[in-house]
């Protein structure tokens, strides 16, 4: 929106914004990088074990070609807490479920937090 707002031209069509907002555009994903960085990232850095299967989930959906397992599979491998993890993988989750199975754990430093500033 900032763009079109401050995009100059003479010419202000929409056939016009398409082609020059799409030369701006990376012609191909990096699909190599998405699921890189999808690897990489555990759950330590997201408020809740759910919320991390979620957004994992989501980078995971724009690479073609993986199965069903290998998804849920990478999501589980990036679970920080060895006790949530052996309990996810036990537990013979898909896609379809290791987000509310996740959603009934909370992390240990959330629950410290949260009781701390009860106490203030």
């Amino acid at each position: 929106r900032v763009w079109l707002s401050e995009w100059v031209t003479n010419d202000r069509t929409w056939s016009n914004f398409k082609l020059e907002f799409k030369s701006l555009c990376p012609n191909q994903l990096d699909f190599a990088n998405i699921l890189f960085e999808a690897m990489k990232t555990t759950s330590d850095k997201y408020p809740t074990y759910a919320e991390y299967a979620r957004r994992t989930l989501l980078r995971l959906r724009i690479v073609q070609g993986l199965s069903d397992e290998l998804r849920t599979l990478i999501v589980i491998r990036g679970i920080d807490s060895p006790q949530v993890r052996a309990a996810a993988a036990n537990a013979n989750l898909t896609l379809d479920t290791i987000v509310s199975f996740l959603s009934i754990y909370t992390k240990p430093n959330l629950a410290k937090r949260d009781n701390a500033s009860n106490f203030k």
